[in-house]
């Protein structure tokens, strides 16, 4: 992540603003490459992961109330699609426990950084995303 960031930098014209080594915006164009990287790396080992990303898309702002997010994860799957191991709650918590969502411990429901962009999910606020040519 970090090489990726650098080499952002190095093609950026502007100079940094102050004495630092790499921009917040740069850490989070590289963060969101990794993420995506790391889900399509992630489809050998479970290959539901894009019926998955389909399903969170319809609403992709996290963190979820835990109801909300059982019923984003219940979304009906098409016979020629491969299938999550498990349904509703019970696939919720196989996806906290391999790390792909967490639980907060205000119980709503979030995903780590290393999935946020790879799952095609967003949290509100944070570092604004730069549009940048790869």
């Amino acid at each position: 992540m970090l090489e990726l960031a650098a080499g952002s930098e190095r093609r950026q014209a502007q100079p940094l603003k102050r004495p630092r080594l790499l921009q917040p915006t740069s850490l989070r164009s590289a963060l969101d490459r990794v993420s995506n990287d790391h889900v399509i790396q992630m489809r050998d080992e479970f290959p539901w992961l894009d019926s998955l990303k389909a399903s969170l898309a319809t609403n992709p702002l996290v963190p979820y109330l835990e109801k909300d997010a059982v019923k984003l994860l219940d979304v009906a799957i098409s016979a020629d699609e491969a299938k999550p191991p498990y349904e509703g709650k019970e696939l919720l918590e196989y996806l906290i426990e391999v790390g792909v969502l967490r639980r907060r411990p205000d119980r709503r429901i979030d995903a780590p950084d290393l999935f946020l962009a790879g799952l095609g999910l967003r949290r509100k606020g944070g570092v604004k995303r730069r549009s940048e040519t790869a």
